[in-house]
């Protein structure tokens, strides 16, 4: 079986963390090369990895022969990046977000279309068994009423470096921490109807920070099923659960572990697994080298994430306006401009 040759362009935490490992992983794949504009980080990691180093992503994809890269760099260089691969034919598997506004998004569709290549964004959690099961748990609480969702962290200096400006990462905690939420949110229940969200900036009063650190969002479907979500990197301790509230019981997901609750509070069903899930990293390039081939659908390609740009435009738009403001109007609206 012929591997397909990869390449991670960004080599932050999440790279060395998930990608590399993940590449390393798979049995569809080689890693072929590494990029980042921090030369001493190259040099260590392709020394370790037995791997060509580039500190210029544009030098790499002229030189090297590849049939997809991960890019994980600054929300701000994603589009230059994604339009360079694009035009050598070279699929691309992009960290979160999506993109930092529906617009954005929409000239990524653009670039992704044109070109001809696969895209897909990263979202582990889609190849834990702990998140998949919640689907088969939800329907035996009878008729969902709410859903009470919290992605929250303790960071000293919420926002620093980079995410912290709002012109290179394009928004906050709503854009980037509670993206992995929404997009759970989005996968469970589809896109809601309306969406109202208020945020803090400047939780530490003496630091100029220009992104939401806290943000409480209300989402509501026509249906009557509606929700709240909290992000905060301010707010310990470190939690992300999800829990459905139904006429029967109720569902409550969290990292490592998915239980089912009666009405009277009897835990009756649940799986769980310490840590993380360690081969979703791996289960998800397999995935996208599948959708490569030709012998998977891409679930997570740039036409599905339009809803999460929506989702994040709503949250902003309702802050600014101080309303409830409906997602899918906002991509009706933009997607009728093309």
């Amino acid at each position: 079986m012929k591997k397909l040759r990869a390449a991670i362009i960004g080599l932050g935490k999440q790279s060395i963390e998930d990608h590399l490992p993940g590449i390393l992983g798979s049995k569809y794949t080689d890693l072929v090369a590494v990029c980042d504009v921090d030369k001493k980080k190259v040099s260590m990691l392709a020394s370790k990895y037995h791997v060509l180093g580039y500190d210029n992503y544009k030098n790499l994809l002229k030189t090297e022969k590849l049939d997809f890269v991960i890019v994980a760099v600054p929300h701000s260089e994603y589009v230059n990046i994604i339009n360079e691969a694009a035009k050598h034919k070279v699929h691309i598997l992009k960290e979160k977000p999506f993109a930092r506004n529906l617009k954005e998004a929409i000239l990524i569709k653009e670039i992704v279309e044109k070109n001809k290549i696969h895209f897909m964004i990263t979202l582990q959690r889609r190849f834990n068994p702990i998140y998949t099961t919640f689907f088969q748990l939800k329907e035996k609480v009878g008729r969902k009423l709410f859903l009470d969702a919290k992605q929250t962290m303790f960071l000293k200096n919420p926002q620093n470096g980079w995410r912290a400006n709002k012109k290179i990462a394009g928004g906050g905690v709503v854009l980037d921490l509670g993206y992995h939420l929404i997009d759970l949110i989005i996968w469970y229940f589809g896109l809601p109807d309306n969406v109202f969200c208020e945020f803090t900036i400047h939780t530490i009063l003496d630091k100029d920070h220009s992104v939401e650190d806290t943000a409480t969002i209300l989402f509501k479907y026509n249906d009557g099923f509606h929700g709240s979500l909290t992000i905060s990197s301010y707010y310990s301790p470190k939690t992300q659960d999800l829990k459905l509230i139904g006429t029967k019981g109720r569902v409550e997901v969290e990292r490592g572990a998915i239980r089912k609750f009666n009405e009277t509070g009897e835990m009756t069903e649940s799986l769980i697994r310490e840590n993380s899930w360690p081969s979703a990293a791996t289960d998800q390039i397999d995935y996208f080298c599948k959708v490569i081939k030709g012998d998977k659908t891409n679930l997570g390609n740039h036409i599905y994430h339009l809803q999460h740009a929506a989702f994040i435009d709503a949250c902003y738009k309702s802050k600014k306006f101080g309303k409830y403001i409906d997602p899918k109007k906002l991509l009706a609206k933009h997607l009728n401009k093309i």
